[in-house]
């Protein structure tokens, strides 16, 4: 965005990057969990102290 509000000139190298960018967090989203919802308390607490742990869907 600098390039169009700075009037700045981006090489080669600057323009893949921001390819990249753009492409590494489209693919993130697309591919992220589905929200779940949480039931109880009890469930929210063990999401909070083990965040990486696959959980099912109740």
């Amino acid at each position: 965005m600098s390039s169009y509000f700075l009037n700045e000139r981006l090489n080669l190298l600057g323009k893949v990057g921001c390819a990249l960018c753009i492409f590494g967090s489209t693919l993130i989203v697309v591919h992220s969990p589905q929200e779940q919802e949480i039931q109880t308390m009890e469930s929210l607490l063990d999401r909070i102290l083990e965040p990486g742990k696959a959980y099912t869907i109740v």
